[in-house]
């Protein structure tokens, strides 16, 4: 089967978790013996960022806003890719495609099947449920958001939990007295996150604490 994976790598400091997502599902293809070609929308997105970054600052563009901007512009060759590499499937995680550039492939009408793959859901399905229409499949890794895909019209949403790398994902030896904490907190660094660490360090200095991510 020929693929059309669309990968996002570190765009704007909100996706660091999917770029090595992104790296496996692509790895795991190819050893499953597909033809897999990769479109990356950071690459595009980072050209835009250069162009117009002074602009965003100069009119003081939110950055939910300036990342649609720059999620509308980078997926805009999209249909290009599809028409040249005429996949049987496009695969993406997440959802940065713009609604215009799904629109289009929705309307071209080619053999390509198109999938999304939700790893957040339900966090923003009020959002995803409505972009979803545009994919032939929707897999999700939240089961219980099967039916609410299927209430919004979609006949083929299926529950698709997250696999593991083997090469990466194993048990190891450790020394038990390096990883005991008071508190551990685990995740990705968003901005947002740091800030309430950096808020809590004074409160959380006479306890032994572990940030993993």
């Amino acid at each position: 089967m020929k693929i059309l994976y669309v990968g996002h790598g570190h765009f704007w400091g909100s996706t660091w978790p999917y770029q090595f997502i992104d790296d496996h599902i692509v790895t795991t293809l190819k050893r499953m013996g597909h033809t897999v070609r990769a479109y990356d929308i950071f690459t595009r997105a980072e050209i835009y960022h250069r162009t117009f970054k002074d602009e965003k600052i100069k009119h003081n563009i939110p950055d939910s806003m300036y990342m649609t901007m720059l999620e509308d512009r980078a997926s805009a060759d999209l249909p290009f890719d599809v028409l040249d590499f005429e996949p049987d499937l496009l695969l993406h995680i997440v959802g940065r495609i713009s609604v215009r550039a799904l629109n289009a492939l929705k309307k071209m009408n080619r053999k390509t099947k198109t999938a999304i793959w939700y790893l957040d859901d339900p966090q923003e399905i009020d959002i995803t449920s409505k972009q979803a229409q545009f994919y032939s499949y929707v897999f999700t890794t939240e089961e219980a958001a099967v039916p609410v895909y299927k209430e919004f019209g979609h006949p083929h949403a299926e529950y698709l939990p997250l696999g593991y790398a083997p090469e990466v994902h194993h048990p190891i030896d450790i020394v038990p007295i390096d990883h005991q904490s008071d508190v551990c907190l685990l995740g990705v660094p968003f901005p947002n996150r740091v800030a309430v660490m950096d808020d809590l360090a004074d409160f959380m200095k006479d306890y032994s604490v572990k940030l993993v991510g």
